[in-house]
């Protein structure tokens, strides 16, 4: 089933469908995850130069000029050509949106609402056109692995299987996207939801973990 129906074309292509509802992403262990490969020395400093010595007022017209979207001096946003955002896509305050060298894609006339965070990896983060995002949203691209019990967990490799998100999707305040999940289109999630598990078309979705409400349409 693909995510994305009847919505933007360009980005329901990126969506491959991996049969909604039965992911079980908080769990890490598919064999289908990617390993977060290991940055080069050059490549963290560039990074580093990049996130820390570039005025927010510079990163603001940038992506104003190159994609007529709106990110807040006050956010926090990657200057990455591997970052994408639509016209018409607002990046609030104090907001965070970075990749460790996968794509990050977000359509147009997107809002990500204050103290959202957006981490892309190796997976990729893709999100369809007219999404609501609360304040607080983090949605993580990657994950740690932990079968390992001699060696501490920050030490483990990571894995990345990427969150793919459709067209007009509503997530409330505090909600958390793990890594290996796919969100259907016109979905709603609930404020303070942790979603571990692929989120079928038009669902209403809240809880520990994100079980489903209804369906809007029935």
């Amino acid at each position: 089933m693909a995510i994305a129906e009847g919505g933007n074309t360009e980005v329901a292509q990126r969506f491959p469908g991996n049969g909604l509802g039965t992911n079980e992403a908080a769990a890490g262990e598919s064999g289908d995850s990617k390993e977060v490969p290991t940055k080069s020395s050059g490549f963290v400093l560039w990074t580093l130069l990049r996130r820390f010595f570039v005025p927010s007022w510079m990163v603001t017209a940038i992506y104003m000029l190159k994609y007529r979207a709106r990110v807040s001096p006050r956010a926090e946003v990657d200057l990455n050509p591997a970052i994408r955002l639509g016209r018409g896509t607002q990046i609030s305050s104090f907001c965070q949106v970075k990749t460790n060298g996968g794509p990050l894609e977000i359509g147009s006339h997107v809002t990500l609402s204050a103290n959202g965070y957006i981490s892309a990896s190796a997976g990729g983060v893709v999100i369809g056109d007219d999404c609501i995002f609360g304040p607080g949203t983090t949605i993580v691209g990657n994950n740690y692995r932990y079968d390992d019990l001699e060696t501490p967990i920050r030490l483990q490799e990571k894995t990345t299987l990427g969150i793919r998100i459709g067209c007009n999707v509503w997530m409330g305040a505090n909600v958390t996207v793990v890594d290996g999940v796919e969100i259907g289109e016109g979905a709603i999630v609930a404020a303070g939801a942790v979603v571990t598990r692929d989120v079928p078309v038009r669902a209403i979705v809240a809880g520990v973990p994100a079980r489903l409400v209804k369906m809007r349409d029935a």
